[in-house]
């Protein structure tokens, strides 16, 4: 490749690039016939033709290698699932399509972003109005921008695939041409009025000038020529500017106005005369090596129970929860052996507040699934039983279910190292569980290095280094959050998790000074005649002493805590005996410590290291019963104090 125009255009195609997270969906007749194909690096569904799922699965397996070469990506593909599914005309293609005010959005294909899974989906029909490969390289840019952009405008995410729509590679796979003119936006744009510019800036998925087709068009037509003026003119640097002010935060107005050094009046007319001037430069990329694609596009029938999958999951990904269940349920009933119909019915059941029915599907399909998203659903479910679907991080899941979800998220980790959901859903069933803390910091870092566009992974990063009263690395996460959050939500929440962690900083250290002046007024007081604490301070002989609380007490190790469903219960070695002290809950033990070598918050599981305490608590009723009594009081003491018990 001729290192000159590669530079030129990995600059400006560097600054527009983005799009990744697609999945196809395939309407389904008894009378169809479904087809699956597997390329190296895309799966492809439809029932349109084999030739046509064939051409499509080509065309992407270049789109992708050429634009492999021209771009320094490093987060290139998602670390999730992209399923693209083609539909053979716009009858079939209609029950799947984008609705707008209940109607059909009228388009030809659409990405569909989840956590999850990702979907594209194309309609080969669509009045034959666009080819079908450049229909799926619009749609697979999408991916690619939301894979390495915070924030990025609909104008720029729309016009930039259009403008890569076009991407045709030719002599031996060695040239490679972008941005050619699209004729239907062309004569769109010599037809119909411009939109005022500030207007298309601020056009996003709600607007009627994305929703209906009339107004879509003249919004599509402007996007891509504002976009092919911005890559071929003066302005490619200023575009690039204008778009990382974007992903930090920036009102649309301000950005623009730093960006471009201009008002929306000039830049608006310069974009007209752009458009009169009919010109739509042509990139030519030329490399010194061809293109060497997988020879290998493997295709087969797909069985109708996996069809039915398909359509019904991707149906459950744009949330028609009723029209999904008829797929989903039709597809268990074709092969009752299906995991993913399945798991994918077991999610369907928990949106629906149906627990125990998804966890009958999930428990079901888990069993010996070699499916990473099974594994991962069922943890999922679990999880969301647990603390309720729109709770935020409170409470502790039980000890049998949190082993369950732990077990599951390990093994979808196992069979899919670059799931990114699985690290962060077992970081945060650690954290409402309060242990393993050290365990969630990791998977949280690992799930940022797979992910780092998605930010409410550092947002929980965050709240894992609050819990263990790390404030300084909390900040340092939030910060950057802090001044460019992708949305106001993530900045709402940035701004409250700093608010969280000053007042919890506040109050230890209120906490501590407190129980500073108590310890040193009990320490110059005498204790009643008689009232020996069974834990005596290191000076000679005995020191009788006021009891800070009322109750039994007594002197050992606290070795472990075990958390269970209905409380938790103390574990105590005092005096060659094991004693078992219990509560409803963390909460309600008053703890105190008179050592530096204790901070932090207590939690469950075995301690790293047996800790002196003074406990206080209420006896058993019964002799004979399971715990030793309530603990009321833990009075965390130096490890040189003596023993007098």
């Amino acid at each position: 490749m001729n290192s000159r125009s590669v530079k030129r255009f990995t600059f400006s195609f560097a600054i527009a690039l983005c799009l990744l997270l697609v999945v196809p969906i395939c309407a389904r007749n008894k009378e169809e016939g479904w087809t699956r194909v597997q390329s190296k690096n895309f799966l492809i569904i439809g029932n349109a033709s084999e030739r046509d799922i064939r051409k499509v699965a080509a065309h992407l397996e270049q789109f992708r290698e050429a634009f492999l070469r021209l771009l320094p990506v490093v987060h290139f593909d998602s670390s999730v699932p992209l399923t693209v599914i083609v539909f053979k005309d716009d009858e079939a293609y209609a029950p799947f399509e984008p609705l707008y005010n209940g109607q059909p959005a009228g388009v030809a294909g659409f990405f569909q972003s989840s956590p999850d899974v990702d979907y594209i989906t194309l309609s080969v029909d669509r009045k034959q109005m666009r080819r079908l490969g450049a229909l799926a390289s619009h749609e697979y840019v999408h991916l690619l921008v939301r894979n390495s952009f915070n924030n990025a405008p609909l104008w720029f995410n729309e016009g930039l695939a259009e403008y890569y729509s076009t991407f045709e590679i030719s002599k031996g796979n060695k040239k490679v041409t972008l941005g050619s003119p699209v004729s239907t936006h062309v004569q769109t744009l010599r037809e119909r009025e411009l939109l005022p510019l500030e207007k298309l800036f601020n056009v996003d998925d709600s607007s009627p000038y994305y929703k209906e087709q009339d107004k879509r068009n003249i919004f599509y037509a402007q996007s891509w020529a504002l976009v092919h003026y911005l890559l071929n003119g003066p302005r490619r640097i200023q575009l690039s500017t204008y778009l990382d002010l974007l992903s930090k935060g920036m009102a649309v107005t301000e950005a623009f106005r730093q960006a471009f050094q201009t008002d929306f009046a000039n830049l608006e007319n310069d974009l007209r005369a752009y458009i009169r001037f009919n010109s739509y430069p042509r990139q030519i990329i030329t490399f010194d090596e061809r293109l060497e694609l997988d020879p290998f596009i493997h295709s087969k029938p797909l069985r109708e129970a996996e069809a039915q999958f398909y359509l019904g999951d991707l149906l459950l990904h744009t949330n028609h929860l009723d029209a999904a269940a008829g797929y989903l349920e039709r597809a268990v009933t074709l092969d009752p052996t299906l995991a993913a119909a399945h798991a994918s019915l077991g999610v369907l059941h928990m949106r629906q507040n149906r627990f125990d029915e998804a966890k009958k599907h999930l428990e079901r399909a888990s069993r010996n699934s070699q499916n990473y998203l099974v594994h991962y659903y069922y943890a999922y479910v679990l999880s969301r039983e647990g603390i309720g679907l729109d709770s935020v991080i409170e409470g502790y899941y039980g000890t049998e279910a949190a082993q369950l979800m732990r077990a599951e998220l390990k093994k979808a980790i196992e069979l899919a190292p670059n799931f990114a959901e699985a690290y962060r859903l077992l970081a945060f069933v650690n954290l409402v569980r309060d242990e393993q803390l050290d365990e969630s910091i990791a998977l949280l870092k690992q799930a940022i290095s797979l992910s780092p566009r998605r930010q409410e992974y550092a947002l929980l990063l965050a709240q894992v280094y609050s819990r263990r009263e790390e404030f300084d690395a909390a900040r340092k996460v939030l910060d950057p959050l802090a001044l460019g959050g992708t949305s106001a939500q993530v900045r709402v929440q940035t701004q409250s998790l700093l608010a969280s962690i000053a007042a919890r900083e506040s109050y230890l250290t209120r906490v501590k000074d407190l129980n500073e002046k108590i310890a040193a007024k009990t320490a110059r007081e005498e204790a009643p005649p008689g009232v020996l604490q069974p834990c005596d301070a290191p000076q000679p002989g005995p020191q009788l002493k006021k009891l800070r609380f009322s109750g039994e007490q007594v002197c050992g190790m606290l070795v472990r805590v075990e958390c269970e469903e209905k409380g938790i219960v103390l574990i105590i070695e005092s005096g060659g005996r094991t004693l078992r002290f219990r509560n409803d809950s963390l909460n309600s033990i008053r703890f105190v410590t008179y050592t530096a070598d204790v901070r932090g918050q207590v939690t469950c599981g075995v301690r790293a290291q047996s800790t002196p305490v003074l406990l206080t608590y209420r006896p058993a009723k019964n002799a004979g019963g399971q715990t030793d009594g309530e603990v009321i009081a833990v009075e965390f003491i130096p490890k040189d104090w003596n023993a007098n018990h």
